[in-house]
């Protein structure tokens, strides 16, 4: 997997509906910023051992740049990306 496979699985509405922009990553994970949403300002993808993605929401800290984890979710099978994604931000 690498971040463009992981990109494409994000159903379009999903990432419509975050507002999702700047899809950044490597040979194994990907991170993407959320629009307008003022408590979450990125989302980690990553394919873990299983074949199966671990995710992360994460807030940045302004100035300090300090990172603080919202929410994660483990072992999300690449059919239930989308909804699990829009799950935690709505959660």
């Amino acid at each position: 997997m690498d971040a463009n496979t992981a990109w494409a699985q994000i159903p379009a509405g999903v990432k419509m509906a975050l507002g999702a922009r700047q899809p950044v990553g490597g040979a194994d994970s990907l991170h993407f910023r959320v629009g307008s949403n003022r408590t979450l300002d990125k989302i980690v993808v990553k394919l873990n051992g299983l074949d199966l993605y671990d995710l992360e929401m994460v807030r940045i800290a302004r100035g300090t740049y300090d990172v603080k984890t919202l929410a994660e979710r483990a072992n999300v099978d690449a059919d239930a990306l989308g909804r699990t994604i829009l799950g935690m931000v709505e959660g």
